[in-house]
């Protein structure tokens, strides 16, 4: 294999992740749980489409947050409403550190959500995807970011606006 970013950077990462015990998803499956559209030209494939595997992140939030009762997407729409300034990501990493809020209706109090189960790591999935793409719209450019249970690695791929991704999931 030619010397190139995926042998000397990508199939290293997946290659640790795997020796420590994280699942590798590959990039097929990957895009099939963010619901991309496989019949779409490349360009268009990720466009609008999650860069969450949201029905593991929705399933975990209420695992670990039993009172949580929000509809199912409720904080997969509040997460893509973020920026990418340092002001969200200050936010992000809030809810990493299992500081975001939701509102308990059955005891009319907020209650600190619950992303990471940081007490009993096997409660947890660990997960890593080759790159994949994805459509960042105007405003949002990709960069190091921190998506609550999913830990992504953005890079700018080109004038597309279509990156490149790494997924690390922990939870």
């Amino acid at each position: 294999m030619k010397p190139g970013e995926h042998k000397t950077v990508q199939a290293r990462v997946l290659e640790y992740a795997e020796a420590i015990g994280w699942t590798i998803v590959s990039r097929e499956e990957a895009e099939q749980r963010r619901g991309v559209d496989l019949d779409a030209p490349p360009k268009d494939r990720a466009k609008n489409r999650s860069l969450f595997f949201d029905e593991l992140l929705d399933a975990k939030v209420r695992e670990f947050n039993p009172c949580y009762a929000e509809p199912a997407g409720a904080l997969l729409g509040q997460f893509r409403l973020l920026h990418t300034d340092i002001y969200d990501n200050r936010e992000f990493v809030e809810h990493l550190r299992n500081r975001g809020k939701f509102f308990d209706h059955e005891e009319k109090r907020e209650r600190d959500l619950i992303l990471i189960d940081y007490d009993h790591p096997a409660n947890n999935i660990f997960e890593v995807t080759e790159e994949w793409a994805f459509s960042t719209s105007v405003g949002r450019p990709p960069l190091i970011r921190w998506l609550g249970v999913v830990s992504r690695f953005g890079e700018l791929a080109g004038i597309s606006r279509i990156s490149g991704d790494w997924s690390f999931s922990a939870a």
